[in-house]
């Protein structure tokens, strides 16, 4: 049996002829688990699994006339993998959004990848051992993370990750005025100004990256 971290796990066994089976499990560490029921099944359950009860399980059952059997059988449990991560917001109106993911080396495994899309694909596949890696150029959104092993081993849900577009973004507000008194101030009786085309240009390079025309208000 092979399973991952953290997985539900039920063993069932079932004999024949007799009821009241008493069933005899030796587990991984060495401690034994005695069960005696009015059947001849029972059920060996291994709730939300860790790596370190991996191993091998040895199981006698003996019906009530003291014949016995005795079934080993071996469990392996795969180690999530342990990731974390940060990222940085986009900047206005720029898809240069980014998530890092941080990771620690896993013996026995080459590869580990990452889904930003709720686990529906995997594009991002790396080396386990480089310790770190960067999704560029996202825009502003909520991505839904999921990791797994490179070779598709123990999916994990990872905690979701809001980009916004980091704000201090410059937007066309207020209105035009009249200012017949030339002072610079909205003044009591001053009047918007229709029809005035308004342009917001990025600094650096005048370009032009929004533009509206004032309304009968001057809004």
């Amino acid at each position: 049996v092979e399973v991952c971290e953290g997985q539900d796990i039920i063993l069932n066994f079932e004999s024949y002829g007799y009821s009241n089976w008493t069933f005899e499990y030796e587990l991984p560490d060495g401690s034994v688990v005695t069960t005696t029921g009015n059947t001849h099944s029972d059920q060996l359950a291994l709730p939300n699994i860790s790596p370190d009860e991996g191993g091998t399980y040895t199981v006698t059952y003996t019906n009530p006339s003291g014949c016995s059997n005795t079934e080993t059988f071996s469990v392996v449990v795969n180690a999530l993998p342990v990731v974390g991560t940060s990222y940085t917001d986009a900047t206005c109106k720029e898809d240069d959004g980014s998530i890092t993911f941080t990771f620690q080396d896993q013996s026995g495994r080459a590869n580990i990848e990452f889904s930003i899309d709720g686990g529906i694909t995997y594009p991002y596949n790396v080396a386990d051992n480089i310790g770190s890696t960067t999704i560029s150029e996202l825009a502003a959104g909520t991505y839904d993370l999921y990791v797994r092993w490179g070779n598709d081993e123990c999916p994990l849900d990872l905690t979701d990750v809001v980009i916004s577009d980091g704000g201090g973004c410059a937007t066309i507000g207020d209105f035009v005025f009249d200012d017949t008194n030339f002072n610079g101030i909205l003044d009591d009786g001053e009047m918007g100004v229709e029809g005035i085309r308004v342009q917001l240009f990025e600094v650096g390079n005048n370009t032009a990256i929004d533009m509206d025309i004032t309304d009968d208000k001057g809004a």
